[in-house]
């Protein structure tokens, strides 16, 4: 009867927390779903001094060189903000593929076990590494 109420606590314990993490996930993602992606992007940032730093930032298709101390912002320079190149994601993702194709083709050396813990091989090399170091 003991062992049933603690499996019973347990099941209802893990089941509060699973609905606790699902509500908090919920909650989250609906506060980003709402908001307006940001429009400034902060491209590099270097400092020049104790408390200055020089920031490039881009907003609405221009770029900013803005000087940043402590007591104030400065705009240095202004410019058209360059073409991101389009097809990088999708260059990548092809690249990736084929990466994947070509490791699947070649077999594994040494077996399917070779490297794992399960591999004799594995056991042997540390082995000869505990007796070196003897």
């Amino acid at each position: 009867m003991d062992t049933v109420l603690v499996v019973l606590r347990v099941a209802l314990s893990l089941g509060v927390v699973v609905a606790l993490l699902w509500y908090v996930q919920r909650r989250v993602l609906r506060g980003r779903a709402g908001r307006p992606a940001n429009p400034l992007q902060v491209r590099g940032r270097q400092g020049v001094g104790a408390k200055a730093q020089v920031v490039v930032v881009d907003l609405d298709g221009q770029r900013f060189l803005l000087g940043v101390t402590e007591q104030s912002v400065n705009l240095l320079h202004t410019s058209e903000a360059p073409e991101e190149p389009a097809g990088n994601v999708a260059d990548f993702s092809e690249k990736l593929e084929r990466a994947k194709q070509e490791q699947a083709v070649l077999p594994a050396p040494g077996g399917a076990l070779h490297g794992s813990i399960l591999a004799a091989s594995t056991w042997r090399q540390a082995a000869r590494a505990i007796k070196q170091l003897r």
